[in-house]
């Protein structure tokens, strides 16, 4: 029963392995492709958020 178990495991293993390499390959296909925006389109998003008062820490 035990050894049964552990090759199940095993075959489990070896088949999430080969699933997430699958993955891999095509998100790394996929951002292979993309042309990353140059410096002058990206928007620094921190200017823009709202100061929000700190509860958390107030006496």
């Amino acid at each position: 029963l035990l050894r049964r178990l552990l090759v199940s495991a095993v075959r489990f293993v070896d088949e999430q392995e080969q699933r997430l390499a699958a993955r891999e390959a095509v998100i790394e296909g996929v951002l292979r492709d993309m042309v990353p925006p140059s410096p002058s389109q990206i928007i620094d998003p921190l200017p823009r958020i709202e100061n929000v008062k700190d509860t958390e820490h107030a006496e």
